[in-house]
């Protein structure tokens, strides 16, 4: 496989982005940044799955829509990312408004994007960890070389999400551990006053 300067480039840069955070909203912020400079794209969402929920999560996006973290999700097989998050299967759609499977959201202005490259992030489990949606207003993109290049970020950024997901929920259990810690010592400083 040959791999151009860029390609090569936006691995780089990938690689960094993994190697200096593990906070979730910077990393989902800095892979759609780096993908739609990659792929000359006009926007990128980064979906990640919550498999208790059986829904996607809209995690990061580049601006405008990035303020809309944390407030769209999309049930597993609903729109595009769904039925990708579903199926574990690539979804290379040369024009969305011909797709059944896509689902206008306002919030996102799905009105200003034709063409769309919908790429799993598949673990090494084969547990499908997020989405990554990528949009772009003309249809002169060259869908194979893009699709190669996205499949390839998404396999680098599965595992990364991952390991963010699961440090995080550790820090949440050991902050929950913490609280129950000092409610049972105050808890038995209340019982040693009151004997």
């Amino acid at each position: 496989m040959n791999t151009d300067p860029e390609e090569l480039n936006l691995y780089r840069k990938l690689a960094q982005v993994l190697a200096e955070t593990l906070d979730l909203d910077q990393l989902a912020a800095q892979t759609a940044a780096l993908v739609v400079d990659a792929v000359g794209a006009n926007v990128c969402f980064v979906h990640l799955v919550d498999p208790e929920l059986m829904r996607l999560e809209l995690v990061g996006a580049t601006p405008p829509f990035d303020s809309y973290r944390h407030q769209v999700w999309l049930g597993l097989g609903d729109g595009i990312a769904g039925w990708v998050a579903q199926t574990g299967q690539v979804a290379v759609v040369p024009d969305k408004w011909t797709d059944h499977r896509y689902r206008y959201l306002p919030e996102l202005q799905g009105e200003l994007f034709q063409v769309l490259i919908s790429v799993p992030m598949v673990h090494a489990t084969g547990n499908v960890v997020g989405v990554l949606n990528v949009h772009w207003q003309h249809k002169d993109v060259d869908l194979l070389q893009q699709q190669q290049v996205l499949t390839t970020v998404a396999s680098f950024l599965a595992g990364a999400f991952e390991h963010t997901l699961l440090v995080a929920k550790l820090g949440a259990h050991e902050r929950a551990l913490e609280g129950f810690a000092q409610q049972l010592i105050e808890a038995q400083e209340a019982e040693r006053r009151r004997l």
